[in-house]
């Protein structure tokens, strides 16, 4: 086969599988919110270094602690966590769901 067959195979057994674009959509998703996550770590770093401020990790959540009450703190930490958690288990689940579904179909 040409890759061309390939891809034009691949293709149509992903456009007949409506469950590798549920999966691909649901991983690519969370995949983002933690680019998204990471970028803005960085962002904030080159921030603080460019305007002469020593900087460290968990500086945020100490803003947040003395900035907001405590019920909203505690919140968005559990919302982090449990987001990064999933963004980290979500596409290795995902990817064993694709190889899966692609087995059934061959």
């Amino acid at each position: 086969m040409t890759p061309r067959e390939i891809i034009a195979e691949a293709w149509a057994i992903t456009r007949r599988e409506k469950s590798l674009r549920r999966w691909g959509f649901f991983t690519s998703f969370f995949e983002t919110l933690l680019t998204i996550k990471l970028i803005g770590y960085q962002i904030y770093f080159l921030h603080a270094y460019l305007v002469g401020r020593e900087v460290g990790l968990f500086d945020d959540f100490n803003w947040l602690l003395d900035n907001v009450p405590f019920w909203v703190f505690l919140t968005i930490i559990i919302t982090f966590l449990v987001l990064l958690a999933i963004e980290f288990l979500v596409p290795n689940l995902a990817l064993g769901a694709v190889y899966r579904a692609c087995r059934e179909v061959a």
